[in-house]
């Protein structure tokens, strides 16, 4: 998974929280810190796995963590399935 690097129960938390899309006062609300507090810690963070920004870090997380696991809710998702389709099918019938 991670090469050399040592993340701490924390930062990985922080990580899963950033890739479902939580804001810094999410953040620091779920983990009883403030939001500068935050900010510290997600620039550590970032150093720490050799990324500048919150997206770079999303992107790292999918790419040495979750590359197996497929990613849910995007917008560009097939949309030839799921209930749009049932829906065409329905209008056809009718």
């Amino acid at each position: 998974m991670v090469e050399t690097m040592e993340l701490n129960t924390h930062e990985w938390r922080l990580l899963q929280a950033l890739n479902k899309g939580a804001s810094n006062k999410d953040l620091a609300l779920a983990f009883l810190r403030s939001e500068y507090t935050i900010r510290n810690q997600l620039s550590n963070l970032y150093k720490k796995i050799k990324v500048t920004n919150r997206v770079h870090a999303i992107f790292w997380y999918r790419e040495h963590v979750v590359k197996d696991i497929p990613i849910e809710g995007i917008p560009f998702a097939d949309r030839r399935q799921g209930p749009a389709n049932d829906r065409r099918k329905a209008s056809r019938a009718l």
